[in-house]
């Protein structure tokens, strides 16, 4: 169960990153996972998709330079993320802080 003070707690580290999560260590394992990710959504047919702890857009990104047809949205529980990935997306994504869990 996740308590407020923990998701204070992650969402306030997650602000600290978020300038530099596409490059710093931060991000790395996020940064890993990324190929296999997008590796399974090739074998999927999809005309929208939700990227639920999306952080700065990457995947969003990506998914949409392959098909640019996709209704995407992402949510995150950092403001920070979510500024860095409006920067990156534009308006070519519904983008909203909001946590993925609800206790």
């Amino acid at each position: 169960m996740v308590t407020d003070v923990h998701r204070e707690k992650s969402r306030a580290a997650f602000d600290r990153y978020a300038r530099h999560y596409d490059v710093g260590p931060c991000g790395r394992y996020a940064r890993w996972l990324q190929d296999d990710v997008l590796a399974a959504l090739r074998c999927l047919e999809f005309r929208s998709l939700l990227d639920v702890g999306c952080g700065t857009g990457a995947v969003l990104e990506k998914v949409l330079a392959a098909r640019g047809h996709v209704e995407a949205y992402g949510i995150d529980l950092s403001p920070e993320m979510i500024a860095v990935a409006r920067c990156r997306l534009g308006d070519a994504v519904d983008l909203r802080v909001a946590a993925a869990a609800s206790c």
